[in-house]
């Protein structure tokens, strides 16, 4: 994924120094989350105190192991910028909102699951907006290496999911953030 450098940690109020140790995938994600509560018509003083829930699927990153090259890693903010679990709570903190948040790790269907958690909360009245959807970035090869060594991976490199031609699966990168409101009916 390109661009995965570019971020402005004065924006998110957040320290240039905590930017440079914190997980690419909590950077992105938070510029995603909240260029989709833009082109949803919200600006940050409307959210302050909106009982809106966070939901992300995101799983533990390899940027640590680049961090462990380095003095950094035993760092406070390397805890908080490797830690997916921090993810959901950082952004609500930051755009002020009240509501639940939920870091959600279930492998290839993270994303699916956070979006269907942040759909449950909204039927039980649980919050009135939701933010949800995933990010997966690989900043190293290590996993594809580990994966390639147990002969998990795809051996002509496509997936043929519920398919007899299937083989293992394939890596990729991306993320998506979707804004959901409960549908009003007349």
């Amino acid at each position: 994924m390109s661009g995965i450098d570019k971020f402005d940690p004065l924006f998110f109020h957040i320290t240039p120094m905590e930017a440079e140790l914190m997980d690419p995938q909590q950077r992105i994600f938070m510029q995603q989350a909240y260029a989709a509560l833009e082109d949803a018509g919200y600006s940050e003083r409307a959210l302050s105190k909106l009982k809106c829930g966070i939901y992300v699927g995101a799983t533990q990153g390899d940027y640590a192991n680049l961090l462990k090259k380095s003095n950094q890693y035993n760092s406070a903010y390397a805890f908080t910028g490797l830690n997916t679990f921090i993810l959901t709570g950082r952004l609500s903190y930051y755009l002020d909102l009240i509501g639940p948040n939920m870091s959600i790790d279930t492998a290839c269907s993270s994303s699916l699951v956070a979006i269907k958690q942040a759909c449950d909360s909204l039927r039980l009245n649980e919050c009135d907006m939701a933010v949800a959807g995933g990010i997966r970035l690989m900043v190293t090869s290590d996993l594809h290496k580990q994966l390639e060594e147990l002969g998990m991976l795809a051996e002509d490199g496509k997936c043929y999911a519920l398919d007899e031609k299937a083989s293992g699966m394939v890596l990729g990168e991306g993320v998506g953030v979707i804004v959901l409101k409960e549908k009003v009916m007349h």
